[in-house]
């Protein structure tokens, strides 16, 4: 086989399974060989809240390709428990252990992806290898978390962390009749969201039973004789609980790139630049262990989704394959969650992260409704956006109501990428109808609030 053939990915989930299939799209001449420590692959992690509580109940559902697509389908070499050990970029090798057997196999590449994903966050307490002390990450996790709910008489879930997935999780475990307490050291749930919009989701889990902890932090895990989880110790106090969720937070899986002398940056993650490549130009890296480029920042940042890990794998093998090289064209954060009957959303920068990067800000919160008043079922929706008060460009939005209505954030997350002030965006032409908006569509009103704000302080 000819020189420049040989393509290694290292790992095979969201950003490296994206990267596999682009690759063979693109030739399917080329050889392309995915390495995957875990025995799943392909899977929305997304999903596995759902999963957990019923919502979802059949987990094969969430595998969006599965070994034959890889293998039969695509001519993908598929190694799953196959952990990368070493990565040799003299030799252009990646020495990997079959979990299974053992044994050590090097893999020869002529280009590889790094798309080793990311781990939670586990500090180093006392009783942390209790029983009932848990992650939720993997679909593995998921599925022994399942089991778990299953097999034990488990009442009380204690979850640590207060951001999205933990909101998501206290909504879960609720809805199989749990008893929950949400555990977060912060004065405000859900970083990234401003403090008004958070108290909103706060009242949303008071009102649906969830018990909530905050400014403490977590200090000691305590079992039983059988090291089975009891107590959690807190900063505050203690609580029992048979099981703890910890959802602090995740960290790029960057020992491998270290290791092998690739540059690291925000967050500890694999520094590119926006092509994607390394510090070595003919290893790229994409997903939850590599940085991504900000576009309201306008600067490389840590921010790991399931959608950018996507992008970036897709865009990665385009530019593996070493044609047309494309730029990266970045990321604003955008995400949305479930908590009850609210939901929430959030694109490019709070008030509070524009503070913390030194960009002046300004901002506006209006209240308004997601349906015309007179429409049966109408409802609060919260919307705050934030923008430079000089030029008036928009920096970010986050909103808060019911259901499906906070997917406005899409058309924030579009103005942004157009680099649209408040005033082009309170002039959006907006589509009317009684059971979707009211006239005056929500964010029309909001950036006219950030136009008047404007004009009074001019």
């Amino acid at each position: 086989m000819g020189r420049e053939k040989r393509h290694v990915i290292i790992g095979a989930v969201a950003a490296g399974g994206s990267a596999a299939f682009k690759l063979k799209r693109l030739d399917p001449s080329l050889q392309v060989q995915v390495l995957e420590a875990g025995e799943h692959i392909s899977y929305a992690a997304c999903g596995l809240p759902y999963y957990i509580s019923g919502v979802i109940p059949n987990y094969h559902s969430m595998v969006m390709r599965t070994r034959e697509d890889f293998e039969k389908g695509a001519g993908i070499e598929l190694y799953t428990s196959h952990r990368a050990r070493e990565v040799d970029l003299e030799r252009g090798e990646v020495r990997a252990e079959d979990l299974l057997s053992g044994s050590v196999i090097s893999f020869p590449f002529d280009r590889l992806l790094l798309a080793t994903g990311a781990s939670p966050l586990v500090p180093p307490i006392e009783g942390i290898e209790l029983e009932g002390v848990v992650t939720l990450r993997t679909l593995q996790q998921g599925l022994q978390i399942k089991e778990q709910l299953q097999m034990k008489d488990i009442q009380r879930v204690l979850i640590i962390g207060g951001g999205l997935i933990g909101l998501e999780l206290a909504e879960t475990f609720r809805v199989l009749g749990k008893d929950v307490l949400v555990l977060e050291k912060m004065p405000v749930l859900l970083p990234g969201v401003d403090a008004e919009l958070s108290s909103l989701l706060e009242e949303e889990l008071y009102k649906n039973g969830v018990s909530v902890q905050k400014e403490e932090s977590l200090e000691a895990f305590q079992g039983d004789k059988e090291g089975r989880l009891q107590e959690v110790v807190s900063s505050k106090g203690t609580y029992s609980a048979e099981l703890a969720v910890m959802a602090l937070g995740i960290r790029p899986n960057s020992e491998l790139a270290r290791e092998a002398g690739l540059k690291l940056g925000e967050g500890g993650a694999v520094a590119v630049d926006r092509y994607l490549r390394t510090s070595v130009p003919h290893v790229f890296a994409a997903g939850d262990c590599a940085e991504a480029y900000h576009r309201v920042l306008e600067r490389n940042t840590y921010l790991p989704l399931g959608t950018t890990a996507n992008r970036q794998g897709r865009l990665a093998a385009e530019n593996m394959h070493g044609q047309n090289m494309k730029l990266f064209s970045g990321v604003l954060g955008s995400a949305v969650a479930k908590v009850f009957d609210l939901s929430v959303a959030r694109t490019g920068l709070s008030e509070e992260q524009a503070q913390e990067a030194g960009v002046s800000c300004d901002s506006v919160w209006v209240k308004t409704l997601d349906q015309a008043p007179y429409y049966p079922g109408s409802a609060h929706l919260n919307i705050k956006l934030t923008f430079h008060p000089s030029s008036g460009k928009l920096l970010g939005g986050q909103l808060v109501g019911r259901e499906k209505a906070v997917k406005r954030v899409d058309v924030i997350a579009a103005a942004l990428s157009a680099g649209m002030t408040v005033e082009e965006l309170a002039e959006l032409d907006t589509a009317y109808a009684p059971p979707f908006s009211e006239v005056w569509e929500g964010l029309v009103v909001a950036a006219g609030a950030a136009v008047g704000k404007r004009e009074k302080y001019a």
